[in-house]
């Protein structure tokens, strides 16, 4: 139970967790106008894939995804995809139906079964941060913005998400600007405490293992 990735997209695609830095496709880049300095951009819809160390450590029982989001990009945010399957087994995306910014998750079974996404406003015009949630243990899933509880969805409980991915990819489209910033994944789901602690925070150079909480909730050291 770790957090596995952190992405600052300031400078370049290195990861302040663990060492495990994004591949560029080319089409990626970082540009001016992130959520805190720069953010990751695009002048292609090829995705940039996380290492395959990132893949493995996180197609773990419990998982959460934590990004800082602008613009109403209607297709992949973040993608664990299973090519062969054709599809994302578990992630974030913002669908052009009505229902905004979702979380995707499929099961472990041979036909990938879908939860019903939980789902919250696009981002728009201005910076949100999106967090997703999955506790194997009750089978839920939580989507938050802004480090409030935005939706949930549940398998049954005990459900182990799928581990079929083969990559995770993120940015499916072309348009011009920033519109990542700050993501982060985990091994584990955070709770909601920590989802509201961490929420819209810049990722540190050297990013703790966990939330840290506030110096003001320990009273006044003398």
């Amino acid at each position: 139970m770790a957090l596995e990735v952190a992405y600052s997209f300031n400078s370049d695609y290195a990861d302040s967790a663990k060492g495990r830095t994004i591949t560029s496709t080319g089409n990626s880049a970082i540009v001016s106008g992130g959520q805190t300095g720069n953010g990751l951009g695009k002048t292609g819809a090829t995705m940039p894939l996380l290492p395959a160390a990132a893949l493995a450590a996180l197609q773990s029982d419990d998982r959460t995804i934590m990004l800082d989001a602008k613009g109403d990009l209607f297709t992949w945010w973040v993608r664990f995809n299973d090519s062969v399957f054709g599809s994302g087994m578990w992630g974030i995306l913002n669908l052009n139906d009505g229902g905004g910014m979702k979380v995707q998750a499929r099961d472990n079974t041979g036909s990938h079964n879908l939860a019903t996404r939980p789902a919250a406003a696009s981002p728009g015009a201005a910076w949100h941060n999106y967090c997703a949630t999955y506790v194997r243990s009750t089978g839920v899933i939580t989507l938050y913005k802004d480090g409030a509880s935005a939706s949930t969805a549940s398998f049954a409980a005990g459900t182990q998400l799928s581990t079929s991915a083969d990559s995770i990819d993120l940015a499916e489209w072309s348009t011009t600007g920033a519109a990542i910033d700050n993501l982060r994944l985990y091994s584990h789901a955070l709770t909601a405490a920590e989802v509201a602690a961490v929420a819209g925070t810049r990722v540190a150079q050297v990013e703790p293992p966990w939330p840290v909480p506030p110096m003001a909730q320990f009273g006044t050291f003398r």
